[in-house]
């Protein structure tokens, strides 16, 4: 009797969860494409979802559903939910929100009221871009902690179709914006028509990136120089176009970025890569002594570096080019 009775529960779960998947990618169709996992793979995530704006295909995002079954084992809900019923809460183990804050688009995770074979009235849905962002999730990761309870950030009501536009065309271009925040990337919200004069900034969320801010910044003058380098009168012509700057200008320009970095910053890390940029513009003020001092700087930094393997491919690659300029240097010094 034991083994029927699980039998039946087991198919009571799996029901409530066929249903609440069919209900969220229901009401999702109504503004997006949507794909579901291939049946068997489990990977964390139940549904691919990419918006349409304008009659086009615009920005992807994740789904994870939570239906509030009961749990076989326990006999008790696993769906939490406030007693005025404003929001839920759900208890997840850690590999699993490792793993969504690893991925490259917005993940969110909507939470379906146990509704038997009828579709839900309303979704609590859980914002992990934001959970990661500004709810201390990315501090908790780090932590040893198994499982988490992670609280609804808001309710979505099916019968309200603004419910669902607000998810599609504000929510969730929010949260790819808020997302790059972690890498230090400061981006508008997206939107189809790049070319709007009116554009949306996310604020609030960059305090506690602030390292990475400066890291990006860094790494953006330090491999735009290097770009650059490449270059030996002026920009690319799409760029004079709107911009009609001089290389030199520019390289002037983000080299003295680059070297607030190292002047006014106590940083300790070493970047080969920035020591080469300041090589390059030297280059091309036309000083190889100073150049060749920063490729040289460059190179000892690679190879004194305890953990760099030298004899990698990708390494003497740049060890090979930076030999090169160091000779180009020698032989300007010469002729001159």
């Amino acid at each position: 009797m034991a083994a029927r009775n699980n039998s039946s529960d087991r198919k009571k779960v799996s029901l409530a969860a066929n249903a609440s998947m069919a209900n969220v990618k229901a009401w999702l169709a109504g503004e997006c494409f949507v794909r579901e996992v291939t049946e068997g793979t489990d990977v964390g995530i139940d549904l691919y979802c990419e918006s349409v704006h304008q009659q086009e295909p615009f920005l992807h995002f994740w789904i994870q559903v939570k239906s509030g079954e009961i749990q076989p084992k326990k006999g008790k809900p696993r769906l939490k939910i406030n007693s005025d019923g404003t929001q839920a809460r759900w208890s997840f183990e850690a590999k699993h929100l490792l793993y969504w804050s690893r991925q490259p688009v917005p993940v969110f995770v909507f939470l379906v009221p146990p509704a038997g074979h009828t579709f839900a009235s309303f979704f609590y849905v859980i914002d992990l871009t934001e959970w990661l962002i500004s709810g201390g999730g990315e501090a908790w990761l780090k932590g040893s902690g198994r499982h988490k309870v992670i609280g609804s950030h808001i309710r979505y009501d099916v019968s309200i179709a603004a419910d669902l536009e607000e998810f599609i065309h504000d929510k969730m271009p929010k949260a790819s914006a808020k997302l790059r925040i972690r890498d230090g990337v400061s981006s508008f919200v997206p939107v189809i028509d790049e070319n709007s004069y009116t554009r949306v900034s996310m604020y609030r969320y960059r305090a506690p990136y602030y390292v990475s801010v400066i890291d990006q910044i860094r790494r953006t003058c330090s491999s735009t120089l290097s770009d650059l380098a490449a270059y030996e009168d002026q920009l690319p012509q799409p760029v004079v176009a709107s911009n009609p700057v001089t290389r030199d200008q520019v390289m002037v320009f983000l080299g003295e970025w680059l070297g607030l970095y190292y002047s006014d910053l106590p940083w300790q890390e070493q970047h080969w890569e920035d020591y080469r940029a300041f090589g390059y513009l030297e280059w091309c003020r036309g000083n190889p002594v100073k150049a060749k001092e920063w490729y040289q700087k460059a190179k000892s930094t690679i190879e004194n570096d305890p953990n760099t393997n030298t004899s990698q491919p990708g390494w003497q690659w740049a060890i090979n080019g930076l030999d090169e300029h160091i000779r180009q240097c020698d032989s300007m010094t010469t002729n001159s």
